[in-house]
């Protein structure tokens, strides 16, 4: 079980400091979310053409109920409940797949202002798709549990990463937003001003 326990705590951690970040307040309450409700998967929809705020918004939501199913179902493993966890695998792989649109979205819209977070952002996609791709339709391959278990450790962690890249990425394009906001809405050199009204009398 690679790393499975430290993720497990890594989630629960970061769910709670997601809630605090969705800029439009509709992450909800973490305890839910940890607990036995289901989530319903964000669709792509939810990214698409809207400002970069809403997108964040949606990224935030993506973490959060991807996160929420991948302790549901490291438990699910130890516990060795196999129909719950094929159930809960393939659910896992569903909402992994949205997560990526979603990311991918909020990374093209940065990507003129933060070039080198969204190649980053790339590296990590590689793995991710492997992870979805090793298990279709939930496969969960019973005759190799440990396998399985090592694998889902090893995407947390790449999960983890990519939320850092993420995170400074997201930070990064508000800031330049905000920069560039100013600047439209800086009033005009009074100097400048005087000259063009002093041209046209």
């Amino acid at each position: 079980m690679v790393h499975l326990k430290a993720s497990e705590a890594w989630c629960e951690k970061n769910v709670n400091n997601w809630n605090a970040q969705d800029p439009r307040g509709s992450m909800g309450n973490a305890a839910e979310t940890l607990g036995d409700t289901e989530t319903t998967p964000p669709s792509l929809t939810d990214a698409i053409l809207v400002p970069e705020a809403d997108s964040d918004a949606a990224v935030f939501k993506a973490r959060r109920g991807l996160l929420s199913n991948l302790l549901k179902l490291a438990r699910s493993l130890e516990c060795g409940v196999a129909d719950l966890s094929e159930t809960l695998l393939q659910r896992f792989c569903t909402e992994l797949s949205q997560y990526l649109s979603i990311s991918h979205y909020r990374a093209f819209q940065a990507q003129v202002r933060a070039p080198a977070l969204t190649m980053a952002l790339a590296g990590t996609t590689r793995d991710i798709m492997q992870f979805i791709d090793r298990y279709p339709a939930g496969d969960a391959l019973w005759e190799a549990l440990p396998k399985v278990q090592e694998h889902l450790g090893q995407v947390a962690l790449t999960l983890e990463t990519r939320f850092e890249l993420e995170d400074d990425l997201i930070c990064q394009d508000r800031i330049s937003l905000d920069r560039r906001a100013r600047t439209r809405a800086a009033p005009a050199c009074p100097g400048v001003a005087d000259a063009t009204q002093a041209v046209h009398h």
